[in-house]
């Protein structure tokens, strides 16, 4: 099951809960057939929400097919030791 949530634009969304990471399922209000999933992916440690306006464009604007976005969030965690960032000094 996935629970609803209100959307402006004619476009709404849904939480996808059954998937192995957590995501945010986005389509056009009144869709009737979908012929093409598009999925956009994080790296680690990010929320999906934040390429929802991205998901909302390809919903409305894009020229067809029909298509559902899906937003996955990110592993919270990875397997890898992140790298050591150097220092930018300005002058």
């Amino acid at each position: 099951d996935s629970k609803r949530l209100s959307s402006p634009g004619g476009v709404r969304q849904s939480l996808a809960s059954d998937l192995p990471l957590r995501g945010i399922m986005v389509e056009p209000d009144g869709i009737k057939e979908v012929k093409l999933l598009v999925v956009l992916c994080h790296g680690i440690e990010v929320l999906g929400h934040d390429l929802y306006s991205v998901a909302h464009q390809l919903c409305l604007r894009a020229p067809a097919p029909p298509r559902r976005v899906l937003l996955l969030e990110a592993p919270q965690e990875s397997a890898q030791p992140r790298e050591e960032e150097e220092e930018v000094k300005v002058a």
